[in-house]
């Protein structure tokens, strides 16, 4: 759910908006002048906002141009601008500063409903070529530099067993499992770089966990059984979360559920995409375990998709996780002609 910043001077105006927003599915954060909301701005990291120009305090463009000037630990959510005032030395000033879209009082709800879609839009555009660029020069470094880091690491152990006749048997065992250790971080290493860089494309996306789940298969004694139906029209950041929920979910089975039997399968209908992955593993018991670090990440990602999780284990019986992500805000809106 897209999170709005108003900050508006005038009660009732603000109110309005706050009531219209949540009504269109918006959470909706307020401020009532350019101080509150500069704080309410760094805290909840708005996607966008919508300020009054003239405000007590510190107006809309003092507040735009300081936030401009400033390291905020992140891309400057779009502003919409609404003002009583339709002076053109405003306007311009308001450009200069970099403002791009304004709303003159009172204005046409429909307006201002579409100039927010369209600034959503753009943003999660932009934000989407950034993940990339940066996603594919962590896929790079990754490849260029760790993992030959690794392989030269591997070859020195290799060249070292021509003198194990040298080592006593406790040392030998040692080494076995440092290259054995290596071995595993090359593969992974490999695996994450591979996923980086192909996290975009949806062919190579559903190939991505396919392939994720056929590594473990030949890696490891457990059987896998996997069906995987998948929207074409998935976003990019949906994707992604989808593939790092399945990776945690998988690498949780092989660190503690001792499987030999593991089922996951991935369906939709018009309203919901449905994630089921099952063990027939040891099971735990929900009011021992703590959550872990790699639950909260899935729960996180989670909230990003407006979509909820059911995790049911009985000792001795395995665990089930259901996931249910909504496609609404998930998938990529084509209109079509009648």
């Amino acid at each position: 759910m897209d999170k709005i910043l108003i900050i508006e001077d005038d009660i009732e105006l603000r109110e309005t908006l706050t009531e219209l927003l949540e009504i269109s599915n918006y959470s909706v954060i307020i401020a009532k002048n350019g101080i509150e909301g500069y704080t309410r701005l760094k805290d909840s990291k708005p996607d966008l906002v919508i300020c009054d120009v003239n405000m007590p305090l510190c107006s809309g463009f003092e507040l735009f141009e300081k936030i401009n000037t400033e390291d905020l630990d992140g891309i400057v959510p779009p502003f919409i601008f609404l003002s009583a005032i339709t002076n053109s030395k405003d306007i311009i000033k308001g450009l200069k500063l970099g403002a791009e879209d304004f709303i003159t009082k009172p204005f046409e709800i429909n307006d201002l409903l579409n100039k927010i879609t369209r600034k959503l839009d753009s943003r999660e555009n932009l934000i989407g070529k950034i993940i990339k660029t940066e996603r594919q020069k962590i896929s790079r470094e990754l490849h260029d530099g760790i993992q030959q880091i690794l392989a030269a690491s591997l070859m020195g152990i290799n060249a070292s067993e021509n003198h194990l006749n040298l080592l006593d048997n406790e040392e030998i065992n040692l080494l076995e499992s440092t290259k054995n250790n290596i071995k595993k971080a090359i593969k992974e290493v490999r695996i994450i770089s591979k996923g980086l860089s192909e996290a975009d494309n949806y062919v190579k996306f559903d190939n991505q966990i396919n392939d994720l789940i056929d590594n473990l298969r030949t890696s490891t004694n457990i059987d896998f059984n996997n069906e995987i139906i998948l929207p074409i029209d998935l976003l990019n950041s949906t994707k992604h979360h989808i593939f790092r929920i399945i990776q945690e979910l998988l690498t949780n089975i092989l660190k503690y559920a001792k499987a030999n039997e593991v089922n996951l399968s991935i369906f939709y209908d018009d309203i919901n995409m449905n994630i089921k992955l099952s063990d027939n593993g040891i099971g735990f018991d929900h009011e021992k375990i703590e959550k872990g670090n790699g639950l909260i990440n899935i729960e996180s990602r989670l909230i990003d998709l407006n979509g909820e999780v059911v995790i049911t284990s009985i000792p001795g019986k395995g665990t089930t996780t259901n996931i249910c992500i909504p496609l609404e805000k998930n998938v990529i809106i084509k209109l079509k002609s009648l």
